[in-house]
C-alpha cells in the first residue's frame, strides 16, 4: 500500500510526501531422508568383484541387495535435524519527502520502520516432540537522507546516508544439514545469528553527455554491525556454517561510464555502444574478543573481493526493437569461507566468464506485443578454484565448473 501527496511552495520548495506499510508472511517446511548402503563382505567373494565396476547401477541391481550378509542392506541415515519447519513474518512502515528547489537542489528525506520475527523448528521425524527452536525477533527504524545539486543540466552531484539491514535466511538459522547444489558442500545453519546492520555513505558524481550516455564517480563506505559471514570447520567432509563477526567496514571507489562507439568510429558503429564499471574495495573485519569465529584475525569480509569489473559491448536498433549484448564479468580473488578452529580461509579463484543475450520485438499490434529473449550464460565454461589460504601456492582444495547455460524466453503483452 502506498499513498502519495503532492505539495507546492513549501518552504521555497515543490515536492511530494510519500507514505506506505508492507506485510509479508512466508512458512517453509523442510524434510529430508537420507539412505545408503552397507555391506559386511565388501572385500569378499562375490561383492569384492563388484569393486571393479565403474557404473554404480550395475553394482546396486535388485539382485545384489538381499538385506543380509550375501550382499548391500539398505539403510537410512536421516539424522534428527534433518528436518525443519519455520516462519517469517515482516511488516514495515515508511515515510519520506522529495522537496525540489529550483530543479538545482533536491533533498529527500525518510525513515522505514520494520519488525521481523523468523522462528525455526528443527525435529526428530520419529520424535516429533523432542524440537530445537529458534526465534530471532527485532524492530529497526532505517533512516535515509539523500541531497542531490545540479550545477547544470550536464552535471550533477548526489551525496546519500542510509542505513539497512541484513537478516538471515530461514535455513541459515536451521541446523538440518543441507547440500549447495552447485558447490555439493555440506552447510549445517546457526540458531544464535544476530540480524546485521548496516550504514551506508555515498557520494557520486555524474557526467552526462547526452540522454543516454554518461559516466560516473563514486566513493563508498559501509559499516557493518553483526556481519554474516560463512564459515569452514576443519574435518572430514567440508562442513560449512555461518556466524556473526563483531563489525566490518567496506571502503572503496567506483567507476562507471556508457558511450556510442560512433563517438570514436563513426556511423559505421551508429547502433553500438560500450558499457563499463569498475570499483576497488577495501574491506576489514574486526573480530573484537570473540575466539569463536575466525582463524585470521586481519582479513576482509567474506564474500567480498578487491576489485570487480564488468564490460557490456551492446547494439540497440531502436527501429526494430533488437538488442544484442556481450558481457564480460571478473573479480579479484574473493574470500570464499572463513577459516576456524586454526584451519586457514578459503578463497575462490576464477577467470572471466562471458555472456550473450539477444532481445528483439517479433510482432506488435494495435495493443499487443510479442517479444523473445535469449541467453547464453558462461560460454567459457572456466575452471572455478577453491583454495585453502591466501598464498600465492596455497593448496588447492576443489575445482569445479559452473557450466554453460541457454533460455529462451517469449513475452506476449496486452492492454
Amino acid at each position: 500500500l502506498d499513498i502519495t501527496y503532492p505539495f507546492y511552495d513549501w518552504l521555497r520548495a515543490s515536492g511530494q510526501f510519500q507514505t506506505g506499510y508492507m506485510q509479508e508472511q512466508k512458512d517453509r517446511s523442510s524434510d529430508v531422508y537420507k539412505f545408503n548402503y552397507y555391506s559386511t563382505n565388501w572385500f569378499t567373494s562375490p561383492l569384492s568383484d563388484l569393486r571393479l565396476l565403474e557404473n554404480p547401477e550395475e553394482m546396486l541391481t535388485p539382485d545384489n541387495i538381499t538385506g543380509d550378509n550375501s550382499g548391500f542392506t539398505l539403510y537410512s541415515q536421516t539424522l534428527p535435524t534433518d528436518n525443519y519447519s519455520a516462519t517469517q513474518d515482516i511488516s514495515a512502515f515508511y515515510a519520506k519527502f522529495n522537496l525540489d528547489w529550483n530543479d538545482t537542489v533536491q533533498l529527500m528525506f525518510g525513515a522505514r520502520e520494520e519488525k521481523s520475527t523468523q522462528k525455526v523448528e528443527t525435529f526428530d521425524p520419529e520424535s516429533p516432540d523432542v524440537k530445537v527452536k529458534s526465534k530471532l525477533s527485532k524492530r529497526f527504524l532505517l533512516p535515509a537522507v539523500t541531497m542531490t545539486y545540479k550545477p547544470d543540466d550536464k552535471n550533477q552531484i548526489r551525496l546519500g546516508v542510509a542505513q539497512s539491514i541484513n537478516r538471515p535466511d530461514l535455513k541459515e538459522l536451521s541446523q538440518a544439514r543441507y547440500i549447495d547444489p552447485d558447490t555439493r558442500d555440506s552447510f549445517i545453519g546457526n540458531p544464535n545469528l544476530k540480524i546485521a546492520e548496516i550504514l551506508h555513505y555515498d557520494l557520486r558524481w555524474e557526467k552526462y553527455l547526452t540522454s543516454f550516455e554518461n559516466f560516473s564517480i563514486a566513493l563508498f563506505h559501509k559499516a557493518f554491525d553483526n556481519p554474516i559471514e560463512e564459515t569452514s570447520k576443519p574435518g572430514a567432509g567440508n562442513i560449512r556454517s555461518y556466524d556473526n563477526a563483531k563489525s566490518a567496514v567496506n571502503s572503496g571507489i567506483e567507476f562507471q561510464g556508457r558511450v556510442w562507439l560512433r563517438r570514436f568510429f563513426g556511423q559505421a558503429f551508429n547502433s553500438t555502444y560500450i558499457e563499463a564499471n569498475a570499483a576497488v574495495i577495501d574491506s576489514e573485519v574486526d573480530l573484537g574478543n570473540t575466539t569463536t569465529i575466525g582463524t585470521n584475525k586481519k582479513r576482509s569480509l567474506q564474500g567480498q573481493a578487491p576489485w570487480v569489473a564488468n564490460l557490456n559491448i551492446g547494439y540497440e536498433n531502436l527501429i526494430k526493437d533488437e538488442k544484442l549484448n556481450f558481457l564480460i564479468n571478473m573479480s579479484g580473488d574473493t574470500l570464499d569461507s572463513v577459516g576456524t578452529e586454526g584451519l586457514p580461509d578459503a578463497y575462490e579463484v576464477s577467470d572471466p566468464t562471458f555472456d550473450i543475450v539477444y532481445s528483439r520485438l517479433l510482432w506488435q499490434g494495435a495493443e499487443e506485443k510479442l517479444n523473445i529473449k535469449a541467453k547464453l550464460n558462461n560460454i567459457t565454461n572456466p575452471t572455478f578454484k577453491i583454495v585453502r589460504g591466501d598464498a600465492s601456492d596455497a593448496p588447492v582444495e576443489k575445482e569445479y565448473k559452473k557450466g554453460i547455460s541457454f533460455s529462451v524466453n517469449l513475452t506476449y503483452d496486452w492492454k
